[in-house]
């Protein structure tokens, strides 16, 4: 439940449902990045995705020799709403780096690089999200230039009392 629903989540706490693990949404609207140089020698494999929104998706690979190392997923989130002002807008599904080649700002370069990607095929807007509980992802987003839009909570009521 959204952060926006405080009213709704006041009567809930009245009634003794308690806030547990949430979700932190930003949105990084008509962005335009340039990734730059890779930070270490790697292979950047593309593959559009067809969806059901206006635009493709898009799942970047990231290579080192034959390995793959890292990996970021972006899908339209068009898919979810006949809305125009949603159908550039892409949605971070996946992004990951081997725990092995973390700290040298791949992740980075793989997010922005995809970003870029993304804006070629006509995306202008960006979504993202992670967990409350994830400090470093939520510093990390932020400081590459996405907002906090909103944060979202699952709510449990304990019947054993």
């Amino acid at each position: 439940m959204s952060d926006r629903l405080g009213h709704v989540q006041a009567l809930l706490q009245v009634n003794g449902f308690e806030r547990k693990e949430g979700e932190i949404h930003f949105d990084w609207d008509l962005y335009n990045i340039d990734p730059g140089t890779p930070p270490v020698e790697v292979e950047m494999r593309k593959t559009e995705v067809e969806e059901d929104g206006h635009l493709n998706g898009l799942k970047v690979e990231v290579h080192k020799g034959e390995d793959k190392i890292g990996a970021c997923d972006i899908c339209c989130c068009g898919q979810w709403s006949d809305e125009l002002r949603v159908q550039d807008r892409l949605f971070v599904k996946w992004l990951g780096v081997n725990e092995e080649h973390q700290g040298r700002g791949l992740g980075r370069y793989t997010l922005l690089y995809t970003m870029k990607a993304a804006r070629e095929m006509g995306y202008r807007n960006a979504a993202i999200s992670t967990a409350i509980q994830n400090h470093r992802a939520f510093v990390f987003y932020s400081n590459i230039g996405f907002h906090v839009t909103d944060m979202t909570y699952g709510w449990s009521l304990d019947t054993t009392k």
